[in-house]
């Protein structure tokens, strides 16, 4: 995870897709990655951003959408 890029495109207006990928056995644990993903999201939000689509689980994926917050 580049969390300076995501701040660089936010900067600039842009929409940030942020996914984390589980592989194998990390599968039994979903609920770490999810505290852990969720610690980013809330890094980019103290930022200046808005989640635009809540955390969702799609296979082995967790897919969140942040878009830059309206008032600058």
């Amino acid at each position: 995870m580049k969390l300076k890029k995501a701040y660089k495109f936010l900067e600039q207006g842009d929409k940030v897709k942020m996914l984390m990928q589980f592989r194998g056995r990390e599968m039994a644990h979903k609920e770490i990655g999810f505290e852990r993903f969720q610690e980013i999201v809330d890094k980019v939000c103290e930022y200046g951003a808005v989640v635009e689509s809540p955390l969702k689980m799609m296979g082995n994926r967790i897919i969140v959408m942040v878009a830059p917050s309206k008032k600058k």
